[in-house]
């Protein structure tokens, strides 16, 4: 019987006047078997710092590191760690923004890439989409989490995505680790405890409620005393650079009370954003603050008096300045509008609003038509009636043009006369304050 053959693809074999070529999908396709696509990890395994983007403690900058993978079924290697500085935001909401592997396999590209990519701001940040166009592939290495008016990247911000579906981790041949079924496993395994030691928590509060509530009352009756939490505030604007706070609290104790530091009105982390100076009425930051920035201190002191009344006279008083405290917006950057520019970044414009009373600080240039608008108030931010006021256009710190501004009751900001025609790179002041509606 006569043999029956069917031909199936099969490869490699030598070349006798080309008649055996091979395409690029062919010689990456025996990898594809072995190999899956994703992060290498290291020779035993275990996850390393291939690709790992990280915080590089310098402002709004951030690192990929070197390291290899397999995307796209191609080879991947970045030579050396990649600097990235992460775009301000300017929004009043936050953004999440990603880095992302990139492999063009288009006719026209041929290369793989490391791609930064920010997402849109919103009160419910998401981060981009990856991967849309045909022949480019996509994997996220990792999430930022970039708040409004940020000024500086930690390591807390971002999200490292190597090991997740979304970037899996390569190990070896055949090997690889498999985090979702680990992750699964640890969820699990957490769930459990959790619900346990909610549960235990519980029928121990069950049976202990009454004895405790018992021993309290009679600890108080017998004491003639009241215990409470004070909260003490104090709101610190710095006039230069500078990395040295003073809290301005004084009977803040560092060893019995809790203390909250807010920068731009964003929470500070001890250890990583600043650390409690030896004489402990001082905080010294890791970054310095520039001149017109705001740092806002809440301690949490327990006290305990012998005259209720007066402690909760005062607990009313303290509450009061709490809600001062928080009613302060922070300094928030201004969206400027036709093409107008910061005349420089250390004094960019932005707008405060602390107890209604809104303040706008910042210069600007590049003002070519004053009938433009410079930029526009949000709401909570706007004055009750029209806000005229004057400022100076200056060159090389010479008055070229006396200005009057008006901020309209519906947030515009611009520029209604001039005494004279304005240089584009004239610095113009938008310094003002006023009582918001």
């Amino acid at each position: 019987m006569k043999e029956q053959i069917f031909e199936v693809n099969c490869g490699f074999f030598d070349s006798i006047n080309k008649d055996r070529l091979y395409s690029a999908e062919e010689m990456n396709k025996p990898l594809n078997r072995v190999i899956t696509n994703g992060v290498f990890a290291t020779n035993k395994g275990n996850p390393g710092t291939d690709l790992q983007v990280v915080s590089a403690n310098d402002r709004m900058n951030i690192i990929v590191k070197k390291g290899q993978g397999m995307f796209g079924d191609k080879w991947f290697e970045n030579p050396a760690e990649i600097a990235i500085t992460v775009p301000e935001n300017t929004s009043i909401v936050p953004r999440r923004d990603s880095v992302i592997v990139q492999i063009d396999k288009t006719q026209s590209g041929r290369k793989g890439s490391i791609v930064y990519r920010a997402g849109t701001a919103s009160s419910d940040p998401q981060p981009p989409n990856i991967g849309t166009k045909d022949n480019i592939i996509e994997y996220r290495l990792a999430n930022i989490y970039v708040a409004a008016g940020t000024i500086q990247i930690g390591q807390d911000v971002i999200s490292d995505l190597r090991g997740s579906s979304e970037c899996p981790w390569v190990t070896g041949l055949i090997e690889q680790v498999d985090t979702s079924v680990l992750f699964n496993q640890w969820e699990t395994a957490y769930n459990n405890y959790y619900a346990k030691s909610t549960h235990d928590f519980d029928e121990y509060k069950s049976m202990h409620q009454e004895a405790f509530d018992e021993f309290m009352r009679n600890l108080t009756s017998e004491l003639s005393v009241a215990t409470s939490i004070l909260m003490l505030t104090n709101n610190f604007i710095s006039s230069e650079e500078m990395t040295n706070i003073p809290i301005g609290i004084p009977s803040y104790n560092s060893e019995t009370d809790v203390l909250e530091v807010f920068i731009n009105g964003i929470r500070a982390t001890e250890g990583y954003h600043y650390e409690i100076a030896e004489n402990g009425s001082n905080i010294d930051l890791k970054v310095p603050l520039n001149a017109g920035q705001a740092v806002n201190f809440l301690v949490m002191k327990s006290v305990i008096s012998s005259d209720i009344e007066t402690t909760t006279l005062l607990i009313k008083e303290l509450n009061k300045k709490i809600d001062d405290f928080t009613n302060d917006s922070g300094w928030i950057n201004l969206l400027l509008e036709n093409d107008i520019l910061p005349f420089d970044y250390e004094n960019r414009p932005c707008v405060r609003n602390i107890n209604n009373k809104v303040f706008v600080r910042g210069t600007i240039k590049n003002i070519e038509n004053t009938e433009l608008d410079i930029s526009t108030l949000s709401i909570g931010q706007r004055p009750k009636v029209d806000h005229i006021y004057t400022s100076a256009a200056l060159l090389d710190n010479e008055i070229v043009s006396i200005v009057v501004l008006k901020i309209t009751k519906e947030g515009k900001i611009k520029i209604t006369s001039k005494t004279e025609e304005i240089p584009v790179d004239a610095l113009i002041s938008l310094d003002t304050n006023f009582v918001s509606d």
